[in-house]
């Protein structure tokens, strides 16, 4: 959903009210441009490993995950399948993933990983 729409609040009541509450949520801001994230964050690699490792039992924010490029977004599909059971995965944008998907700006493989339950969050003015 939009910007103004409490994301940090909904976030926090999905992980503390499910299955993973007492583990850590990680979140990762996704639409840092390519100079403000670290060289082994562009590609899944050591950080991104680190991150689902930090998250494992847990849960794994992407905020803004259209920011992805379409390589990482496939590497960590591949990735999901080895560790999602053990995770809440909680995807992000303030954009249509299902416009995204038909534009081809989200990979279908990535797509259909992250959007199992999705949520749709209207704006503050919208409720």
């Amino acid at each position: 959903g939009p910007k103004s729409t409490e994301k940090q609040q909904i976030l926090e009541f999905i992980h503390s009210n499910g299955p993973h509450a007492a583990k850590a949520m990680v979140k990762v801001q996704c639409d840092l441009n390519e100079q403000e994230l670290p060289e082994n964050l562009i590609a899944v690699g050591g950080e991104w490993r680190h991150l689902l490792r930090q998250s494992e039992n847990g849960t794994l924010v992407l905020d803004e995950i259209l920011s992805l490029p379409l390589s990482v977004q496939r590497d960590l599909a591949d990735e999901f399948d080895k560790i999602s059971s053990r995770m809440h995965i909680i995807a992000i944008s303030d954009s249509s993933l299902e416009d995204a998907l038909e534009q081809g700006r989200i990979d279908d493989e990535f797509y259909f990983k992250v959007t199992m339950d999705p949520i749709e969050v209207l704006p503050k003015v919208d409720r």
